[in-house]
């Protein structure tokens, strides 16, 4: 062929859409491509059309240095994002050990607990959120994460305490961790727990089109309205899970601009995030009230855009443009705004992507608000692909001991389960990426061997998550550190009972006390917890104990050599025998008052609230009225009555 004819080809034959049409007559460099990221590619008459990819095509954008890049939370390098389940595992693990109320206003993490929390969590701009805020911000998010699955509860509907009250307060609301379903979740399968997390933020975010990200601030549409309309109706965990499948197929690493990443949606598709199917017929306004509502005009249908509106920074306050199917690029403007607030919030938080950032700038008075380009592009890591296609690499983990007493876990996800068992007998000593280094320590090995009677056995637990036997060294040494914790054990706040009677008494008492009972081993006598409640307990089994206490200095002197020549201590003051319990059953009526057949409890319980004019004790029918708003305070005042009565609070 003359190379004047290939000239004239190749100019005659160029695509107005942007692609170039090439004569070939084989098919196979269809195929061909297609795998090189060509969007489209056709036979138009005998001739190739290829139209390429914009995202595909951004490979080449190369790195953004010319504007700010964000790495994505918990990011350690390019290989690995901290899976999201670390933070929720670190916020539960710090309620187990410290426990934490919730404020009573705001419902909020205390400023206290939060900036703890913050040393732990993966945000580093946690602390300043705290000091500015006075609350969690972060931590809030992860505690209603740790909630939607299930290891913590709190309540997240407060009451109105009074008559003029504007907002809900929460009062006592504490933070309890599910142990039993914490239990089962550490056993759960990697995969799993990733899909549950990133399933439980699909489901209960709110709209990204007019709530602020967790973690970004930026504006968002007006939400006057947003009750009604189109966008009330989509279902977002729908529009979520599409999009999530959408960036599943791009490539990981490389920076893709974000114009590219709306084009692909709109051409894949296009319907996605605000379907024409969710527009309903408009009632003309001049029908009466009882004509609309049983007869809608079928000819005209909502605008799909009629929730949504924009406004220069100039008329911040002024006049909003009402954005319409009409409207120039009205999907760029809507849809595109979308894709950038979602890449802000589930696809961050989950570890899933870097952003990066057009540079700061003022605010023109022209610029549009929300912003069209708030983010210009975006770097895939592989965390993405293997949460959403439930790769089975996210549950490999290999746990080895070291002879120098050092335990290695090496895991692609976040090992809680792991670390979890490893946590009562080592101590942390770093994390680096997937790597995690702990090294087993003599003194917390001993302590939980002496304060727990079924401390794990040590080296059968290294062997089961090793797979491996523990070195020989570091298995004597352990045998011998637990040999320690044989020594002398120490019972704290525990009552000793001496059982005289038949021979199985024994046995019916043990059975009596259930958990109360701390050690049986002696036939004859039982260590048992809460002497009081010890007490309580075998008088209504009609035992009739005798109780002894014994004065502070009985024990103190002995009888041999070094008891002989000693002085003898001054005698301590005798101890009253404290009156024990009454048991009583108190009874909730109809929400408005409580019911109970001792008069002394309820007269102790209407003296503690006196400070409510309005509760009045019916002594005759033996009730006590409280009205609503006082109800939160009669479980305080039944704590203070704790030392007289032991209450069976019923309903």
């Amino acid at each position: 062929m003359e190379p004047a004819a290939d000239d004239e080809v190749l100019s005659a034959s160029r695509h107005d859409g942007g692609g170039i049409r090439v004569d070939s007559s084989g098919s196979p460099v269809v195929e061909v491509l297609r795998a090189a990221g060509i969007a489209r590619a056709t036979i138009d008459h005998g001739a190739l059309v290829l139209e390429p990819d914009p995202v595909r095509m951004g490979r080449s954008w190369g790195e953004p240095d010319v504007v700010r890049t964000a790495t994505a939370l918990g990011a350690l390098s390019p290989a690995f994002a901290a899976a999201a389940r670390q933070v929720v595992y670190l916020f539960v693990d710090f309620v187990r050990r410290e426990g934490l109320r919730r404020t009573h206003r705001e419902n909020a993490i205390p400023k206290g607990p939060a900036a703890k929390l913050a040393g732990l969590l993966s945000w580093a701009d946690e602390a300043a959120a705290v000091k500015e805020d006075g609350h969690g911000l972060w931590s809030d998010k992860v505690s209603r994460v740790a909630r939607d699955i299930g290891l913590v509860t709190f309540e997240v509907k407060g009451v109105y305490a009074g008559y003029s009250s504007q907002s809900e307060s929460f009062p006592e609301n504490d933070i309890e961790v599910n142990e039993k379903r914490l239990a089962a979740w550490l056993a759960q399968d990697p995969v799993k727990k990733e899909r549950a997390i990133l399933e439980a933020l699909v489901r209960s975010t709110a709209s990204e089109f007019f709530h602020h990200a967790t973690l970004w601030e930026g504006e968002r549409f007006d939400g006057f309205g947003c009750a009604t309309g189109p966008a009330s109706r989509m279902d977002l965990p729908a529009v979520r899970n599409g999009l999530l499948a959408i960036l599943a197929d791009l490539p990981v690493g490389d920076w893709l601009p974000v114009r590219g990443l709306i084009d692909l949606v709109h051409r894949q598709a296009p319907t996605l995030i605000l379907d024409p199917k969710l527009r309903e017929p408009l009632a003309e306004r001049w029908m009466p009230y009882d004509q609309r509502k049983q007869k809608k005009t079928a000819s005209k249908l909502e605008d799909l855009y009629t929730n949504f509106r924009e406004h220069t920074v100039r008329d911040r306050w002024g006049q909003q443009d009402q954005l319409a199917e009409s409207t120039p690029d009205v999907f760029s403007r809507v849809e595109g705004r979308y894709i950038q607030f979602f890449l802000e919030e589930i696809p961050w938080l989950c570890g899933f992507v870097d952003l990066a950032l057009p540079p700061e700038r003022r605010p023109k008075p022209d610029d549009r608000v929300p912003p069209l380009e708030w983010i210009r592009a975006f770097r895939l890591t592989p965390r993405l692909r293997q949460v959403v296609r439930s790769d089975p690499e996210l549950a490999r983990v290999k746990v080895t001991v070291l002879p120098n007493f050092e335990v290695v876990v090496e895991a692609p996800s976040f090992p809680d389960r792991e670390l979890d068992a490893l946590s009562p007998f080592c101590v942390r000593v770093k994390e680096d990426g997937p790597t995690h280094l702990l090294r087993l320590d003599r003194k917390t090995v001993v302590t939980l061997a002496a304060s727990r009677k079924t401390a794990p056995p040590v080296p059968e637990v290294l062997q089961r998550l090793a797979g491996t036997p523990p070195p020989a060294n570091v298995a004597a040494e352990i045998r011998d550190w637990l040999g320690q914790a044989d020594k002398l054990v120490v019972y704290e706040d525990c009552a000793l009972v001496e059982l005289r009677g038949a021979e199985g008494l024994s046995a019916s008492v043990r059975d009596e006390l259930g958990a109360l009972v701390a050690e049986s081993c002696a036939r004859e006598f039982l260590l048992a917890r809460k002497p009081e409640r010890t007490v309580s307990v075998l008088e209504q089994r009609g035992r009739a104990p005798l109780v002894v206490i014994h004065r502070k200095g009985r024990f103190a002197t002995c009888d041999g050599p070094l008891g002989a020549g000693a002085a003898p201590l001054e005698p301590a003051a005798n101890v009253a025998v404290p009156a024990p319990k009454k048991r009583v059953r108190l009874t909730v009526t109809d929400l408005v008052g409580y019911r109970c057949d001792d008069p002394a409890l309820l007269a102790a319980l209407h003296a503690s609230l006196q400070t409510s004019a309005a509760c009045q004790l019916v002594e005759r029918e033996g009730l006590l009225l409280v009205p609503a708003t006082d109800l939160p305070k009669v479980r305080a005042a039944l704590k203070r009555l704790e030392n007289r009565f032991d209450v069976d609070l019923a309903r």
